[in-house]
């Protein structure tokens, strides 16, 4: 019932297997019984001020941190006003590969973050804009005409030049700056504040998140990365954290998790060859989709036991219309599951969200 409560809230409430993995009331912000509240977030701080910081995330500590940070930077670079402005020692965080700047565009730069499908992109992996599956190839192309062009032509007309053919060195760099957020918050209110609103409608609360609305977004939409952020993942929070609470962000964490998790967390990344090792041992870090996840799904769409396909009939698409009938054939266990992929078993649970949503 609760999952049902959330799918028919909107879009993007139930998107991942992870909500049936880990108990969909931990997505929660708050119980259900508890109306009328405000919850305030510091959701997307770190995306809009980093663009996207690669780097580890906040369970991560010591010395392990340290070498993330590091491994990184060559992808955090990009996003900086000396990057925008070609300086020559950026080259060193890349070594025996010359300053993409030089030989790139801005287009290159920010459509695998804009129409990608995957959660995490990096900058200048036009693979990204690729699949071999034809489905997924056509939802690309969807989001690079119906995302990416449209937004090469606002530029265009804003400021005269094309993304897909003016080099980056020829661009101002403040300008260059200014595109790269711009089209990184749009990608950002597109997924998460959708999640957030449907969610805060279903609780009953007002979800704030500063960091994407009002004076705030359009401070970070020009704001500046210089070499020391680089290397200082979210300073900007782990600052204003110390100057409310008089404690560094490191001690909180290292509070939270155990110095005992801590230690044992950092010897686990120093084992070597550790992705050939899972391999051999056949173990993932892959969440997959179970037979019990797909009950409850089947369970949440059926009327005594049968699915209504009810998607199938908003296409006429052959190809769509045999894509979503192989899904509804994984829920009902129709088709083998074993070898379902993580992205598949995501589209599964939007399949389910997004007829859900239309049973209204």
């Amino acid at each position: 019932d609760l999952m049902r409560k959330f799918g028919s809230s909107g879009l993007s409430t139930f998107n991942s297997i992870g909500m049936l993995k880990y108990n969909f009331s931990n997505y929660r912000f708050l119980n259900l019984e508890n109306n009328g509240n405000e919850v305030l977030t510091g959701q997307n701080a770190d995306l809009l001020f980093h663009v996207d910081h690669f780097g580890p995330d906040n369970r991560v500590s010591l010395l392990t941190r340290i070498i993330k940070i590091i491994k990184s930077a060559k992808y955090r670079k990009n996003y900086t006003m000396p990057f925008y402005k070609g300086n020559f020692f950026l080259n060193f965080f890349s070594l025996f590969e010359f300053s993409k700047k030089k030989q790139n565009t801005l287009g290159k730069l920010v459509i695998p973050s804009l129409v990608s499908l995957a959660e995490h992109n990096y900058p200048f992996n036009l693979s990204s804009v690729r699949s071999k599956d034809e489905i997924l190839q056509r939802i690309i192309n969807y989001r690079i005409k119906n995302y990416y062009d449209v937004f090469t032509d606002y530029f265009l007309n804003k400021y005269q030049l094309n993304l897909n053919s003016t080099k980056i060195k020829d661009i101002d760099p403040k300008i260059s700056n200014h595109i790269v957020r711009t089209i990184r918050w749009f990608r950002t209110v597109g997924s998460i504040q959708q999640q957030f609103h449907n969610i805060s409608k279903i609780e009953k609360v007002n979800n704030i998140t500063t960091y994407s609305e009002g004076p705030l977004a359009n401070i970070f939409l020009n704001w500046q990365l210089n070499y020391i952020d680089i290397f200082s993942i979210k300073r900007f929070s782990q600052k204003y954290i110390q100057s409310k609470l008089g404690i560094k962000y490191s001690k909180i964490r290292l509070r939270a998790i155990g110095l005992g998790v801590a230690i044992k967390n950092n010897l686990k990344s120093f084992i070597p060859y550790k992705t050939i090792l899972k391999k051999i041992l056949n173990r993932s870090n892959k969440i997959n989709i179970s037979t019990k996840d797909l009950l409850i799904l089947k369970d949440i769409l059926s009327n005594n036991g049968v699915i209504e396909r009810k998607l199938v009939n908003y296409t006429f698409d052959n190809s769509y219309k045999n894509y979503l009938n192989f899904l509804y054939d994984c829920i009902e266990q129709k088709t083998p599951i074993e070898n379902l992929s993580n992205v598949q078993s995501m589209q599964i649970c939007r399949l389910v969200n997004l007829q859900i949503m239309l049973d209204l």
